[in-house]
């Protein structure tokens, strides 16, 4: 991730591709820092996973569906009033 942090823009990803259903988003040291789910993104992807060396906050701004799992050993998730994470 990088860029401006949004999931919904591709040159923010590695291949320039959005996740999506089947793939994995993956945070580190190389992460932009803070990022968020916003409204334009699709809203699922197969897994999350959040390194130790990610030093910052995901905010959830649209509800995210992670079919897979969701892997934290650092930074944070902020989920907005109103949204939520389901895996």
């Amino acid at each position: 991730m990088s860029g401006n942090g949004l999931w919904s823009t591709p040159t923010n990803w590695t291949g320039n591709e959005v996740p999506g259903n089947g793939d994995t988003a993956k945070f580190n040291n190389t992460s932009v820092t803070p990022s968020t789910i916003d409204d334009m993104f699709g809203g699922q992807v197969a897994e999350v996973v959040i390194e130790n060396t990610y030093m910052s906050t995901i905010t959830v701004s649209k509800s995210l569906n992670i079919t897979d799992k969701l892997t934290q050993s650092g930074g944070g998730i902020s989920v907005s009033a109103g949204k939520q994470i389901t895996v």
